[in-house]
């Protein structure tokens, strides 16, 4: 026994569980049909868990005497009690009374000779929590027939975990397992029983577990995303699904990526991991990244790939944001076997002929390979033909807006990047034909300097307000506010500026390019020209007039109504469903 763990959460359900330990030598000795029919299998012993990492499953170690002491301390404090099933005649009594709530101890000698005898003692006991301590691969055997013969109880096996508890509270001093060096301790103390297993037994496991990982595999076995268990598939209630965005930022991929999360998918859980983080983004409060910032050479390029082959290993479906993102799924899929691969769905922000070229290039090699499993195009603008993958547009997020507000205070806005895309420097031109309207620039890029040079040399400096980055929370209060959302980009692939506009009741004037057509076609925005200072001017004005007020008005409704939160979840899961269905 050592230093407490973090006790392992398992559900209180009718059904029995069965979590079992595997090191070197139980791995070598194991009953693998038991093993297969375990719900938890655990990973016990440095070795083993170097023989798997270079298996390209890298799992976090536990074990018994890490984990058990907080396990069954949790399980006492709930009121539940416990049973010491093996080790020699007076072991498991000698171990029970360490611990409080342990009210049967039976012997793994006569005591479980007559299995049926075994049953009927810890049912009269009332217990729900067993562990068993006889080593493999007896107590993997024993475990799986407790859990078809009793009802509602927890089993753990320990192996010789009895032996050193009944010796000493402490068997290991906190400072050997913190060095790794349990298995020197345990030598030191058992030199005759264990030498072969520390001195010879390595090089044997060394061959004969070299496909180890693949076995867990073949048990229907899968690493669980916390890396510390191997699950069965047939034991998660949702599909295993996560999402990977190139970066964390403010940008629409992120913003879609963190609605499947949370809106979308809230009981399915479709967690976003980035592979870099940029400049982070305040819609995630805990942020999950491959890499602290973008790989600056080789190494850290390769380092932050092999934690996203990590994390696609054994997954269900992998949903891949944007081009680099969907470069690297592919990569790592061509570096899994068959069996660990999932299914990957690669969601296009842009259209695919602006991909740089190297993303372009993995991207067509994956089409060839048939790493693609379904496409989705998050705009008609962007999708390249008709037969080419789904649509799945980007959804009003009504669900994080509250009232719109009727006090218009900031006047023109604009959200976006400082970038050529977007055509800020269109709206500031228009700033001349627009006497006493102010406008506020959300954002910035590398062309802030330029645009506000431009304001300065138009003579409206004083009319337009450069108000950098702001938080989420902030942005919809200025949008609530605003008399106007000016988009005036030259292209776009389906803009969620123009959502969260919609969501928030601000009206809305967009240059006409078919990326806005989903909302100039439904009337909820008014349009001008491309690069037209003059025609947005126009269109800015037009908003005094209260027929055109109701018009946007009756074309929002109908935005939000044909892009709801709930019709766009429905489809995302069902567009997983249906990749996942048997073919």
């Amino acid at each position: 026994m050592t230093s407490e763990a973090t006790a392992i959460d398992l559900p209180i359900t009718p059904e029995s569980t069965v979590t079992t330990w595997l090191n070197h030598h139980s791995a070598l000795v194991a009953d693998w049909d038991a093993v297969a029919q375990a719900d938890e299998v655990g990973v016990d012993g440095t070795f083993l868990q170097l023989l798997l990492g270079l298996q390209g499953a890298s799992v976090t170690r536990s074990s018994a005497d890490l984990d058990l002491p907080a396990i069954l301390r949790e399980r006492h404090r709930e009121g539940r009690t416990i049973a010491f099933v093996g080790g020699g005649p007076g072991i498991a009594r000698a171990a029970a009374e360490r611990f409080s709530g342990v009210v049967l101890a039976v012997d793994g000698y006569d005591g479980v000779a007559d299995h049926s005898r075994l049953v009927q003692r810890l049912r009269a006991s009332g217990v729900t929590v067993i562990v068993l301590g006889m080593g493999s691969p007896a107590q993997d055997r024993i475990a799986v027939r407790l859990r078809d013969d009793l009802q509602g109880v927890e089993i753990y096996t320990a192996g010789g975990w009895f032996d050193q508890l009944a010796h000493a509270e402490n068997y290991f001093p906190p400072m050997v397992h913190a060095l790794r060096l349990g298995w020197l301790w345990r030598l030191l103390h058992e030199p005759r029983r264990l030498a072969g297993r520390y001195t010879v037994e390595p090089f044997v496991a060394a061959v004969r577990l070299r496909n180890v990982a693949r076995r867990l595999e073949s048990c229907g076995l899968r690493l669980h995303e916390d890396k510390r268990f191997f699950v069965h598939r047939d034991t998660v209630e949702e599909p295993d699904v996560v999402q990977v965005v190139t970066q964390l930022e403010r940008a629409g991929a992120q913003t879609l990526s963190w609605w499947i999360e949370n809106q979308a998918s809230a009981t399915a859980g479709f967690r976003s991991y980035f592979l870099y983080n940029k400049s982070g983004s305040d819609l995630f409060s805990r942020s999950r990244c491959l890499a602290d910032s973008r790989p600056g050479s080789p190494r850290a390029l390769m380092a932050m790939l092999r934690k996203l082959r990590d994390l696609m290993r054994g997954r269900d479906v992998v949903i891949a944001h944007t081009h680099y993102a969907i470069a690297a799924v592919i990569l790592m899929s061509m570096s899994l076997r068959p069996a660990q691969r999932p299914k990957v769905v690669a969601v296009h922000h842009w259209p695919i002929e602006r991909y740089p070229r190297l993303a372009a290039k993995v991207y067509s090699l994956g089409v060839r390979r048939e790493l693609i499993d379904e496409e989705v195009f998050v705009s008609p603008s962007v999708r390249p033909d008709a037969d080419r993958g789904v649509v799945i547009e980007n959804p009003v997020p009504l669900a994080a807006y509250g009232a719109a507000a009727r006090r218009r205070e900031v006047d023109l806005l604009i959200v976006a990047r400082h970038s050529a895309e977007k055509s800020v420097s269109t709206a500031i031109d228009a700033l001349q034909f627009l006497p006493g309207r102010t406008l506020t620039l959300v954002g910035e890029g590398p062309l802030t300097a330029e645009l506000e040079s431009r304001a300065r040399t138009a003579g409206v400096e004083d009319r337009v307000v450069f108000a950098g980055p702001q938080p989420n929370t902030e942005v919809r209060k200025m949008m609530e506010r605003a008399s106007a959302l000016i988009l005036p980009s030259r292209w776009e692939a389906m803009p969620m500026v123009l959502l969260e506009g919609v969501a928030c009741s601000v009206p809305l004037v967009v240059s006409a390019i078919p990326a806005h057509g989903f909302v100039s076609e439904a009337g909820a925005a008014l349009v001008f020209e491309v690069d037209d200072a003059r025609g947005l001017a126009d269109s800015v004005r037009s908003l005094d007039e209260e027929a055109t007020r109701k018009s946007l008005d009756a074309g929002v409704q109908a935005v939000r109504e044909r892009l709801s939160e709930p019709a766009v979840a429905e489809r995302w899961l069902t567009l997983v469903d249906d990749i996942l269905a048997p073919t």
